[in-house]
């Protein structure tokens, strides 16, 4: 996942955008994501727009 925020961080630089960015990827369930996603969107449409197309598959399973 870091070479997801390392792209990420390129185009959308910034701490909040870092902290939303991995609070995205941490979520482990739908509702939480959809509730991040949304706090994202507020804050910045255009890194919204881009994690948005990054398929579920492409992000490898957290092991906690």
């Amino acid at each position: 996942m870091r070479h997801l925020y390392e792209n990420f961080r390129k185009i959308f630089p910034g701490k909040m955008l870092k902290r939303l960015m991995w609070r995205v990827v941490y979520c482990t369930y739908p509702q939480a994501w959809e509730k991040v996603m949304l706090e994202l969107k507020e804050v910045n449409e255009d890194a919204f727009k881009h994690l948005i197309t990054i398929p579920p598959r492409q992000v490898p399973p957290l092991i906690t």
